[in-house]
């Protein structure tokens, strides 16, 4: 087991291991259509984040791990995960450095707030020479108001920090303001649970790379003594933090699943009546209810013997056919029946060749 920083160089940046502020800047430099600095550290919400601005199309990122080598085997770990991140998306990526090891932190002021601090201290020093739109956040809804509140406000803290160091100096106000960038925190309304869930969904590919353990046991290496990855240790309350996302997250994908497969065989003749419920209904429908509740209840069957048969048709090769049986005694009753929905659809774009249409039977 090795504590010696991991040195980690990728192709897209000649000089991976970042140790002053002149090499951060040279760095970014040298991929201008970068516009978005992407700190990430393989946890959930920074890679929930990092899904994000690829997606977008307006951001184009530069990632970047913040290593503190005073968190050890952690801080390798961390390294590890964030760079295969980054290839993963064929990314320019950075080991920064030259930031933490000098920035005095607690646990009440977490790391990607002093992160952002030096950054954009950096960028005051260097009007002009950093030219980035954004700074990505990937704080979660679960994360202290404060700290949220300050990633919204930190313009106002800049901009009160410049006017008192920069008085009466000449520097023009307005030019460095405009050349620090902008905190994006599109996910922060989402929890950690919500975030796995977003992965599984968008990117499975990256679940493996995910690392939240801060006391890792140790490490895995291959036949020629390379690493291929870390060992968590399963106990600290990282561990069980992303544990329980997991479970949650897993979960509510599969209910979600399960449910739209539900709700595209349910045809309208078969509803007797919907309800929707807001609020918690834990005590009444289970654990899964914690948001609200659509309560879909089917027919059932009257007294005496009924049959019933209904036929509708429309437009774009719209038919609906329906049979049903139905009956009830003071002990029992029942409900059949039969559905058959078709329809060529319709499509809103004129070139479009593809087939839209839908057919569904269900019993």
């Amino acid at each position: 087991m090795s504590k010696e920083p991991l040195q980690v160089h990728v192709s897209k940046t000649e000089n991976a291991i970042l140790k002053s502020s002149a090499e951060i800047t040279e760095a970014i430099l040298k991929h201008p259509d970068c516009n978005t600095y992407m700190p990430l550290s393989a946890g959930i919400e920074s890679t929930a984040a990092l899904i994000y601005a690829v997606r977008d199309p307006n951001l184009k990122p530069f990632c970047v791990h913040w290593y503190e080598q005073r968190y050890g085997l952690f801080a390798d770990a961390m390294a590890f995960y964030t760079q295969k991140q980054a290839e993963y998306f064929d990314l320019p990526y950075g080991n920064d450095k030259s930031m933490l090891s000098m920035l005095p932190y607690t646990k009440d002021v977490p790391i990607i707030v002093s992160g952002l601090s030096s950054f954009m201290s950096m960028c005051l020093a260097q009007p002009g020479g950093i030219k980035l739109k954004w700074f990505m956040m990937g704080a979660n809804a679960e994360d202290d108001m404060r700290m949220r509140l300050q990633f919204r406000e930190y313009r106002k803290i800049m901009a009160t920090y410049a006017s008192d160091v920069l008085d009466g100096s000449g520097v023009d106000l307005k030019k460095v303001i405009e050349d620090i960038p902008q905190v994006l925190n599109p996910l922060d309304f989402l929890t950690k649970s919500e975030m796995y869930a977003l992965i599984i969904r968008e990117e499975p590919g990256l679940l493996d790379t995910i690392w939240s353990c801060i006391t890792p046991t140790g490490t895995l290496k291959d036949k020629e003594g390379t690493i291929t990855g870390y060992v968590p240790c399963g106990t600290c309350y990282k561990c069980a933090e992303l544990e329980q996302a997991k479970k949650t997250a897993a979960d509510a994908v599969f209910r979600y699943q399960e449910g739209i497969k539900y709700f595209s065989t349910i045809l309208k003749d078969q509803i007797s009546r919907v309800e929707i419920l807001r609020g918690n209904q834990s005590s009444v429908y289970g654990s899964g209810a914690m948001g609200g509740t659509i309560n879909i209840t089917t027919k059932k069957g009257k007294p005496g013997f009924q049959k019933n048969v209904n036929a509708t048709t429309g437009t774009n090769g719209t038919h609906n056919l329906a049979l049903s049986m139905s009956g009830a005694n003071e002990k029992n009753d029942f409900y059949l029946g039969l559905e058959r929905f078709v329809t060529k659809g319709i499509s809103t774009m004129s070139d479009n060749n593809e087939r839209d249409g839908l057919s569904l039977i269900h019993i």
